[in-house]
């Protein structure tokens, strides 16, 4: 994983991720009956070993995320049907960060290849990967649908730092959106498509930006406390609260927290406050329930937030690490 900023590489750098879920395949690389069956056993064995949870029921649950159980990351799905893998397909290459598009028809991702990272787009069972990038840069970094899911958003180190493109979901059509001499990366399209928050190093530290599409003006969302520095933004289906990854300054440079900030009132919540490392928040379709990840057990794994009880739960465990969900 050669060229990636050190933070970045950090973000990634997660050493394994276990839930015994249903493995997407994203590629016609596909077991034989006999390596088949054993991945299967070995899946199911480290479920119980792990103390698997009972099966989650609901709309809430069809999360994609990011797993090591190899030596690359996966992707899984965890399914509201049960917990335990239907198929298992070995990938030839590490993908990491997948996100629905908003019809849940498909997924964009990254993918290694060559050193760099391309983007890629599965249909939602896995199969059907077309690549939309590929050239000695890196585009990666948690991509984002515009609303009618016919483009997207990425950064890019193409230019030498890290850039904010968007290109159509059938790979034509590559325009840089911001491209200067800082670091953009995180992209998130608002629900109306109208806007793009993004984070910037610009001022020094990172932010939380807003791009207007009609205008092209750029705008800092809220006024930082100069001892932070913001992560990470995820908006609500209503397009009404923001979510954000917020480290605050001190002895420890991993103690990340999570902020729900109120869009109207311009007020900040931190719904999650923990010593551990809390990231990555994503809201759920229907705006009830903020994902995240956190080390808090020693290894990465998904929790959910309800904003309703403010009560923070697990939704998978495990004794290896797993991150960056999408639902």
């Amino acid at each position: 994983m050669t060229g990636l900023p050190g933070g970045l590489k950090r973000m990634w750098a997660l050493d394994r991720a276990f839930s015994p879920l249903h493995i997407i395949a994203m590629n016609n690389h596909r077991l034989n009956r006999r390596q088949l069956a054993v991945a299967v056993i070995v899946i199911l064995t480290l479920g119980t070993c792990c103390g698997a949870p009972a099966p989650q029921t609901g709309p809430e649950l069809n999360i994609l995320f990011q797993i090591k159980l190899r030596n690359q990351y996966d992707i899984l799905c965890l399914k509201t049907e049960g917990v335990y893998p239907d198929s298992v397909v070995v990938l030839p290459r590490e993908s990491v960060t997948p996100v629905w598009s908003p019809d849940h028809s498909k997924f964009v991702f990254s993918q290694e290849r060559n050193d760099q990272f391309d983007l890629a787009v599965a249909d939602a069972d896995g199969g059907n990967v077309r690549y939309l990038t590929a050239d000695t840069a890196n585009d990666f970094n948690i991509a984002s649908w515009f609303p009618h899911g016919d483009s997207i958003v990425f950064a890019t180190d193409r230019n030498g730092n890290l850039d904010i493109y968007s290109i159509h979901a059938d790979g034509t059509n590559l325009v840089p959106i911001i491209a200067d001499s800082a670091n953009e990366w995180h992209p998130i399209i608002t629900p109306n498509g109208q806007r793009m928050l993004y984070v910037s190093d610009v001022t020094g530290r990172p932010r939380i930006w807003a791009f207007d599409f009609p205008s092209g003006q750029r705008r800092m969302v809220f006024k930082p406390d100069t001892l932070t520095a913001d992560f990470e933004p995820a908006i609500s289906p209503d397009g009404l609260f923001l979510a954000y990854s917020r480290l605050v300054h001190g002895d420890n440079p991993e103690n990340f927290d999570i902020v729900l900030y109120d869009l109207i009132k311009n007020t900040a919540d931190l719904i999650v406050a923990d010593p551990a490392t809390d990231r990555y928040p994503r809201f759920s379709p229907d705006g009830t329930k903020i994902l995240f990840h956190s080390n808090r057990t020693g290894v990465f794994t998904l929790y959910m937030f309800d904003r309703g009880t403010r009560t923070t739960r697990p939704v998978n465990t495990g004794t290896v690490n797993s991150s960056h969900g999408d639902w």
